[in-house]
């Protein structure tokens, strides 16, 4: 009947909030980010001239000029709830996004040498990588890769200059034909787009305070009972560091891409919409078809 179907909604939206509260992490998420982010904030500066850049100095030959570098600020209950929900997997589905990073640059070539820039520079360390949520819609790589190797030849036999090589390089960098594999993502988006998972280290101030209670305790004149008690604790159960690997995203795209992901088809309200609708359709049932 309707309130059957009814109390089944909301077991299944108190289910998926029970285990999205009872996550160990979450305390510790000012301290994750900040982890994450500072090891891309150490390679984004900018000149005299007032360019963001990639790299470690103005002359870095390994420099990648950039039209806008964002980290995004911590995902809000509800986009989590509502991410949660419209996965069959609602209660131990995994959010990958909660921490991200997005790189634009200039044009199309300058994607693949952000690429190239974070795995030279172990800021972004391949094993660590989701491959089943690693995708590319925004260059075609095979035929860039046959372009390289053509053009790389040409320019060891010396038969142009490193600007020309460039050109040639800049020229064969084209969209690729996008086939995303999330079903709430637009045909028409546009990005290089990875999950990675960076160890996270932290230090629990209570060990310190916990050894320094037991050894300042050896050489008091406690009470019997109070010398029982301080002993009892045990360091073993106290963490001194935990560690445990924590996924972002990071997506990395050209300026054309990128106002057209913001703008056009492929607007964010749009994905908004599309999840909401699975959503509904996977908690409430044939009470969303009846509305």
């Amino acid at each position: 009947d309707r309130m059957g179907q009814w109390a089944c909604s909301v077991l299944k939206v108190m289910h998926t909030v029970a285990h999205m509260d009872q996550d160990l992490r979450t305390p510790y998420f000012s301290e994750i980010q900040k982890q994450i982010f500072d090891r891309y904030y150490k390679a984004i500066h900018r000149d005299s001239h007032d360019q963001l850049y990639l790299g470690e100095k103005d002359d870095d030959p390994a420099r990648v000029d950039l039209v806008a570098f964002e980290t995004k600020p911590k995902k809000s209950r509800d986009s989590t709830l509502l991410k949660l929900l419209h996965k069959p997997e609602n209660g131990a589905e995994e959010v990958f996004d909660r921490v991200g990073i997005r790189f634009v640059t200039r044009e199309l070539l300058g994607a693949l040498r952000v690429v190239k820039y974070l795995r030279d520079r172990m800021i972004v360390m391949p094993p660590n990588l989701k491959p089943s949520r690693s995708r590319d819609t925004l260059i075609d790589l095979p035929g860039f890769r046959q372009s390289l190797g053509d053009a790389m030849a040409v320019f060891s036999r010396g038969e142009c200059t490193e600007d020309q090589l460039v050109a040639v390089l800049q020229k064969a960098a084209h969209l690729t034909p996008s086939d995303p594999s999330n079903p709430h993502t637009s045909a028409f988006y546009r990005a290089i787009q990875f999950t990675a998972r960076q160890l996270i280290k932290l230090k629990n101030p209570l060990f310190d305070d916990v050894r320094e209670l037991k050894t300042t305790a050896r050489g008091a004149d406690l009470s019997g009972e109070m010398n029982r008690l301080i002993e009892r604790l045990d360091l073993k159960h106290v963490p001194r560091a935990p560690r445990f690997f924590y996924p972002y995203e990071v997506q990395i795209l050209d300026l054309a891409s990128h106002e057209d992901n913001e703008l056009g088809r492929s607007a964010h309200s749009e994905y908004k919409k599309s999840q909401i609708q699975t959503a509904m359709r996977r908690v409430m049932g044939p009470l969303a078809e009846s509305r």
